[in-house]
């Protein structure tokens, strides 16, 4: 059997499109980011989140309304989220919970993308990880998110150098599009999470 994950973006529009409201929905593993459950709250359980952003930018953002973190993200983390990767140690000590750091030096120099987003990250790790197939659903680059596409393209093209099977709805879409070289949104916040 095939190790399979399922990549979770927040473009929730797609879900609704494919009528998914279950995690039975998914053959194999599913990982997620940032606030998951806040979006899709009928994702009782993730195997991984992917959350990326330094802690204290984050938690300064919780203090206003402009904060997408609502409810009890705490307890969220703690138990629908088998692991947590995380830049900032401060994630998991503020939910009083183990984390996961994300190797960002090691994967940097293994796969040669650009990290434009912290969905490249999750491919990277997919990679690194040894799964054959990955989904991506829920992640839609294209206008408004354009200047991670070129990113997301590059880490498409890795995974198939690699012989893994990687399917993206969007991706004939997004290879339509073109993209300026943009600095690397997740080196940013690696040099900021400590």
């Amino acid at each position: 059997m095939k190790k399979i994950v399922n990549l979770l973006g927040l473009y929730q529009p797609e879900m609704v499109v494919r009528n998914i409201a279950s995690r039975d929905a998914f053959e194999g593993d599913v990982w997620s980011l940032n606030d998951f459950y806040w979006v899709y709250p009928w994702l009782k359980k993730v195997e991984r989140n992917f959350e990326l952003h330094p802690f204290r930018h984050t938690r300064n953002e919780m203090k206003t309304n402009k904060s997408r973190y609502k409810g009890d993200w705490k307890r969220a983390f703690r138990e629908r989220v088998d692991d947590l990767m995380v830049f900032d140690t401060r994630w998991g000590k503020e939910a009083k919970r183990k984390v996961s750091l994300f190797d960002y030096k090691k994967l940097k120099e293994k796969y040669p993308i650009d990290y434009a987003s912290s969905i490249d990250c999750m491919i990277a790790q997919a990679i690194d990880d040894g799964y054959e197939m990955i989904n991506i659903f829920g992640v839609q680059m294209i206008n408004e998110h354009n200047i991670y596409g070129g990113g997301l393209l590059k880490a498409i093209d890795e995974c198939r150098r690699h012989g893994i099977d990687i399917r993206f709805d969007y991706e004939y879409l997004l290879r339509q599009q073109r993209f300026e070289k943009q600095p690397s949104y997740i080196e940013t916040l690696y040099k900021n999470a400590g």
